[in-house]
């Protein structure tokens, strides 16, 4: 009754803030995405991003394809979409309970759901063919950092080749690709994949799509996030682990993520890296010891331990949305300019080339060689 209360009020543009009780949550009667800003706005010290509504109509009879429609991002692109007047929305994931789940919670006519992997281009062009996209937001990707440091080859072939088979297949088309601050200086296998991505989406859009690489990074609460983790562990009990006391992070909503993205679209700006403003980066261990106050509050006699395990394979106490102090601003305020390393079309055309070969081999050595060879002045 409450979420749907809350939900309902969010759909007139207020901001909701509220505390649930703490019994509800330990019965899952709430999940911790209808908590997230309500409780946190505090500890990231900067306001809400709302949509522009002037930019709402941009979008009216529109054909547009969400990618990854089924994840975080793409669930709320979707969701900001339904309500613009568009022609069509094409809702794709390769996640069959995603796709489940994603038409049963949105119930909409102008939804088209389909079960498919951008990796299979006929699936791409076969949408192209029916639907006559406008424009794409490309959401898909292998994301979780330390599953991926084990499967070189398939973050490659998601992260790298599944974007470039949209790109050919949308030719002409204006694509809205998201990437994450683990580019930035990468040190991940998802760094590293998401970094080829961006360099190999913009010399690709040299020659005829309009594109617009869009970075940001943590949406706090999304699928398979550690906020998640942290909250089943205080309510198993304990304890929480985290790898390093002075771990920070960037963060913010999925809501406040694509009202960004949305108005990132419709800016003038064609071969560029966008970054959202995310305000000041938050210690991990700032959210932890909130969600344990939180628990506490309903259960005084029950303390939860913190401990500290290290920092994994790939991952880094600090992030960064930019490469440089060097950032210009766009006619949006909270959107900005990376000013960003360049790459010769040929060169980034030749290191396709040789990952495709190792990728047919399996060869997650070689990617992983030549991954970093080329970005070695980034490193």
């Amino acid at each position: 009754m409450i979420v749907k209360k809350i939900n309902q009020l969010k759909k007139i543009s207020l901001n909701v803030n509220y505390i649930p009780l703490k019994n509800n949550l330990l019965k899952e009667k709430i999940s911790l995405q209808d908590i997230n800003y309500s409780d946190f706005l505090d500890i990231f010290e900067r306001k809400t991003y709302q949509l522009n509504r002037k930019l709402l109509s941009k979008f009216k009879g529109k054909s547009i394809l969400v990618t990854g429609a089924a994840g975080s991002i793409g669930t709320a692109i979707c969701s900001k979409l339904k309500d613009l007047k568009t022609k069509k929305i094409i809702a794709l994931d390769k996640s069959e309970i995603g796709i489940y789940n994603l038409k049963n919670s949105f119930n909409n006519k102008n939804i088209k759901y389909i079960l498919g992997d951008i990796n299979r281009k006929s699936i791409l062009e076969n949408i192209e063919r029916r639907y006559n996209i406008d424009l794409v937001f490309h959401t898909a990707a292998y994301k979780h950092l330390n599953i991926l440091e084990d499967n070189i080859c398939e973050a490659v072939r998601n992260n790298i080749f599944g974007t470039l088979n949209l790109i050919n297949v949308f030719k002409k088309k204006k694509l809205i690709i998201i990437s994450t601050d683990k580019a930035v200086k990468p040190k991940s296998i998802l760094g590293l994949t998401k970094r080829i991505s961006e360099i190999a989406s913009l010399n690709y859009s040299e020659k005829s799509s309009k594109i617009i690489v869009v970075r940001f990074g943590n949406v706090f609460a999304s699928q398979g996030s550690a906020i998640n983790l942290f909250l089943d562990q205080i309510k198993s009990g304990g304890p929480v682990t985290l790898t390093n006391k002075n771990v920070e992070r960037y963060f913010m909503s999925s809501g406040e993520a694509a009202n960004l993205v949305l108005q990132g679209s419709q800016l003038s700006e064609n071969r560029k890296v966008l970054v959202l403003d995310m305000g000041k980066p938050v210690k991990l261990i700032k959210i932890v010891k909130k969600l344990i106050k939180t628990q506490q509050l309903e259960s005084p006699d029950h303390s939860v331990r913190i401990k500290y395990i290290g920092l994994k394979k790939g991952e880094r106490l600090k992030e960064n949305l930019f490469f440089n102090k060097i950032k210009r601003s766009t006619s949006h305020k909270n959107i900005l300019i990376a000013d960003e390393p360049k790459y010769n079309a040929n060169s980034t055309e030749y290191l396709l080339q040789k990952l495709k070969r190792h990728l047919n081999n399996y060869d997650d050595k070689n990617i992983l060689k030549e991954m970093k060879k080329f970005l070695k002045y980034e490193l």
